[in-house]
């Protein structure tokens, strides 16, 4: 999604998004661990990018083994860098969850994933063939959390973050420009990086375009219980507002693997 990995991790205010996403992430594990005989987690982050998420889960719960997985090779090189302190029970892995036999081979009690990810994901493959993937890698009572936009209220028009300086002498803003398509159910996405130097006059641009597919709570919902989950909830934020097909932004999933497929 962003050409440069400095830009990606200045661009989010990281200290916001953990105060607002660790809380969840934290009580789902204690959840999970309790009704675990209170037995180490296997713990799995889809589209972890940076790390960051994974590496506060390890500080927290040093006798966990924490699993990290993305396409893009400079951000899982950056988590590795970061997190050598907890080396141990902290992996990264560069590869794709759908073709690569990382998640065929391994089972977890717990996976996550966060920033859109299973979108872009999915853009790729069907819909039901990502989650199954995930569900038959999950134990039996795992749970799967994940946080998506909401299909039934797709973006439209353009979002644009707030300008920063990566160095002394550059600055640079992002632009996201949102298409939906109903006749194709898709959304058209495109990434803007405009980056300026000290003393130009205007600004470069860099774009990258992506395709999203659209699937509506019902929907995803239907998938769910069929390849194996139960106690489905959706939800609109962190703090677990119920979702508001119509109106809400965010979709946020919270479900139970009870059987296989």
């Amino acid at each position: 999604m962003y050409q440069n990995i400095e830009i990606y991790l200045k661009i989010i205010d990281w200290d916001k998004r953990l105060r607002r996403e660790m809380p969840v992430l934290k009580e789902i594990i204690n959840s999970i661990h309790h009704k675990n005989n209170k037995k180490p987690l296997r713990i799995l982050d889809i589209g972890c990018g940076p790390g960051i998420h994974l590496l506060e889960l390890a500080k927290k719960y040093p006798d966990y083994n924490f699993y990290g997985i993305d396409r893009d090779l400079n951000m899982i090189e950056y988590a590795i860098s970061e997190s050598k302190a907890e080396a141990r029970h902290l992996k990264y892995i560069s590869g794709d969850v759908l073709s690569d036999s990382f998640l065929i081979n391994n089972k977890f009690d717990f996976i996550f994933s966060l920033g859109n990810s299973l979108s872009l994901i999915w853009g790729e493959s069907s819909i039901e063939n990502l989650l199954g993937r995930i569900s038959e890698s999950l134990n039996k009572d795992g749970m799967l959390f994940f946080q998506i936009l909401n299909s039934d209220n797709p973006r439209k028009g353009y979002k644009k973050s707030k300008i920063i300086q990566i160095s002394d002498d550059q600055e640079v803003f992002t632009m996201k420009r949102f298409e939906p398509d109903f006749s194709q159910n898709i959304l058209k996405v495109e990434f803007i990086s405009f980056i300026k130097k000290k003393g130009d006059e205007n600004y470069e641009h860099q774009v990258k375009s992506s395709v999203w597919k659209l699937i509506s709570m019902k929907d995803l919902e239907k998938i769910l219980k069929k390849i194996g989950f139960s106690d489905i909830r959706f939800w609109e934020n962190y703090l677990k507002a119920p979702l508001q097909q119509k109106t809400s932004d965010s979709l946020i999933c919270k479900a139970k693997k009870i059987k296989k497929i």
